[in-house]
């Protein structure tokens, strides 16, 4: 269980995004943190890494549930 955590947790997207989301509405459509600049082809593969990995891999390891 805690290497699944830890694995979890390693990636800065999933820690940022974790962040983001006990701050902000998880129904709100996921965008990059605060200062980072990013064009439209860059954040759409990042929505679609959010929705695809780093999403379901937070709800695997127990802090989500998506």
């Amino acid at each position: 269980m805690l290497d699944e955590v830890m694995a979890a947790l390693v990636d800065e997207h999933r820690r940022e995004l974790l962040i983001t989301l006990s701050k902000h509405n998880p129904q709100a459509a996921v965008q990059p943190s605060e200062g980072v600049q990013l064009g439209d082809e860059q954040l759409e593969v990042l929505q679609v890494e959010m929705c695809h990995n780093h999403l379901p891999r937070l709800e695997d390891a127990g802090f989500i549930e998506w």
